[in-house]
Parts: C-alpha cells; structure tokens; sequence
C-alpha cells in the first residue's frame, strides 16, 4: 500500500483524536455527514450550521462557474471537515516555530484529494475560510502553478464573497 493511499485514513485518525479532546459536543460519535448536490461534509459543529455552509459553499460554486462560463470540478475529491470547537481546530492547525498559527482554516493539497478543515465554531469566520480553502482546491486542480502570490490573492478575494438577497 502506498503512502499517499494512506493519507485520507491519517487525517480521519487526526481528526478523531482532535474531536475527542475537544468540548462534549465534538466527541467522535458527534461527527454529522452533510451532503449537497457537489460537497460532502463531516462535521462536529451543530446540523443547521453545517447546512448552512454547505449551502454557502454550493452558493459560491455556482457563482464561480457562472464566471467561468461552465463548472469548475475540482479534478480530485475534496474531503471538508468542520470542528465545531476552537481547541479540537487547534490540535490540527498547521504549526510554526511559536506553536499553533492564528489560522481558521487550512488546504491540505494531497496526491490523490484535497483536504480543508474549517474552525467552525464561529459562523460568519467559518464561512469566509471555507471560501478561501475551496478557492485555495480550484486553483491547486485547474490553475496549477500559480504563484503563492497570485494563489493567494485569489482565495483572499473569494473570502469575501457574498450572495445579494
């Protein structure tokens, strides 16, 4: 078995160890499946809020390929994750030389898929970042290449998406 065919079983493994230290609502027999016409989310964060940034994520896809002048599929699957707690998103988020980095969010661009994994545990902020790593999985399957720069100019961009009522 390869290393790569093993990375979805390590985040999952990760995941679940980072639930299980999280707050009583993100213990591992917590986590939700949400499903939308393109997306598949595993959640500890509540159903309806869950809903609602599937809905928001399906939003900013169909704007995206209005703009685009057709769809844009990611070429691999995306797995999305939401913690529902700040610390159970803590014990995942990527790490520098001082400890955690102040991030809501991260895109983990692996051989075979696209990971994101969202601090879901504030509403508005969890949207935003949810934009910025989808856009951060587009780029990566069909502009790859892309200066860091221009990457992330993008994602900063598309973060603040917002659909008119």
């Amino acid at each position: 078995m390869r290393l790569r065919s093993l990375a979805p079983t390590l985040l999952a493994a990760a995941l679940a160890t980072a639930a299980a230290d999280g707050d009583r609502a993100s213990r591992l027999g917590d986590w939700i499946e949400v499903t939308s016409p393109r997306f598949s989310l595993l959640s500890t964060a509540d159903e309806a809020a869950t809903r609602r940034l599937a809905a928001d994520l399906e939003n900013l896809h169909g704007v995206l390929a209005a703009l685009m002048g057709g769809e844009p599929e990611p070429i691999r699957p995306s797995f999305v994750y939401l913690l529902g707690s700040r610390r159970a998103f803590e014990r995942l988020a990527p790490r520098s030389e001082r400890g955690a980095a102040p991030v809501s969010g991260f895109f983990r661009n692996g051989p075979d898929a696209g990971y994101l994994v969202v601090d879901a545990s504030r509403a508005e902020e969890a949207t935003r970042t949810l934009y910025h790593e989808y856009v951060h999985q587009l780029a990566a399957d069909l502009l790859p290449g892309l200066p860091l720069w221009f990457d992330e100019g993008l994602a900063e961009l598309y973060q603040s998406f917002r659909l008119a009522e």
